[in-house]
């Protein structure tokens, strides 16, 4: 409660907890339609989700790698939201086609601007996070992104049975 009461309660956390979560929700979509999208619009087997996922990691490490070098001046809320932008481009990349190839390579983008974006989302938090609620304030992102992941198991299908699969990914 101490690290929801003071996270919730300073513009700068809230901000950077919230847009996080607007990205794993994301992810939580995925979760329940992705192996859909790849038997129905990409119309390949199953195994094909494992290697591009895999492809999707060779990103996420490359990311991860490019964040650990960003320059003091790029870790910012500005930052961020580009690229939270730019994960909506890698999103719709993936997603707006029935082109595996065009998967693939959206895969490794998308990828590598989450395996940039998750760090410095961190790091934001972490610097404005006083140490004494560090661990409590970790705690709520965790929570964050635990739902984030969760909730849309309870709704993107039902969307996917009404729109369908790709429409409900876009």
């Amino acid at each position: 409660r101490e690290g929801f009461s003071y996270a919730y309660s300073r513009h700068r956390l809230r901000f950077y907890i919230w847009i996080g979560s607007s990205v794993w929700v994301l992810f939580g979509t995925f979760s329940a339609l992705e192996p859909l999208f790849y038997r129905d619009i990409l119309q390949v087997e199953p195994a094909t989700l494992g290697w591009v996922n895999s492809i999707f990691g060779i990103g996420l490490i490359t990311g991860t790698w490019i964040a650990s070098r960003l320059p003091a001046r790029y870790r910012t809320a500005r930052s961020l939201v580009l690229i939270v932008a730019l994960n909506s481009v890698g999103v719709l990349a993936y997603v707006g086609t029935d082109q595996l190839r065009v998967v693939v390579v959206a895969g490794v983008f998308w990828g590598l601007i989450i395996g940039v974006m998750a760090p410095l989302l961190r790091t934001l938090i972490q610097l404005n996070s006083p140490e004494s609620l560090m661990g409590r304030i970790t705690g709520v992102t965790q929570v964050h992104s635990e739902v984030g992941h969760l909730l849309p198991l309870a709704i993107a299908p039902v969307l996917a049975g009404i729109f369908g699969v790709q429409r409900t990914l876009i």
